[in-house]
């Protein structure tokens, strides 16, 4: 069951509660598009290196967030230690759907750690590609080496 999108709003009312409670904004496959092609923001995806080895959004970053809460707390460290050196830039989370909350879960403990801008593209894999959208295939290299490869700063 697919839940209506919120009166006036392009997004369920469950995502935008939590988007409003977690400090984040949520973003749509055409802005997530644009986003990317403008270098304006990091995406990572937040899945398990399977799926995203199978396909993930052009140059997004392999962080796949454990279900445990212990281990979500130390990769909240570890991922603000990856993705920000001098100055953290924006970041976009994303997983495989709409119903996936590990998105949220990533992009709440952004805010906490102190990103200055926090994106979750709520529709993920699946939303990128009804839109017709490419994804790219590969393995999930460990943080750091994906950074380098996809000429991140960090």
């Amino acid at each position: 069951m697919q839940e209506e999108p919120a009166e006036g709003g392009r997004f369920p009312h469950r995502q935008t509660a939590a988007a409003e409670m977690g400090g984040y904004r949520l973003v749509d496959a055409q802005s997530a598009h644009g986003m990317l092609l403008g270098g304006e923001a990091l995406f990572v995806d937040v899945r398990d290196a399977l799926l995203y080895r199978q396909g993930h959004l052009p140059s997004a970053v392999c962080f796949p967030l454990p279900m445990t809460w212990r281990a979500r707390l130390q990769h909240r460290w570890k991922l603000r230690k990856l993705l920000c050196t001098a100055e953290c830039r924006p970041v976009v989370f994303y997983t495989e759907g709409p119903s996936c909350r590990r998105s949220d879960v990533a992009a709440r403990a952004a805010v906490i750690t102190g990103f200055p801008a926090v994106y979750r593209f709520a529709g993920g894999v699946q939303a990128w590609v009804a839109a017709g959208l490419p994804l790219e295939a590969g393995t999930c290299p460990p943080p750091l080496r994906s950074f380098e490869e996809h000429g991140h700063d960090y």
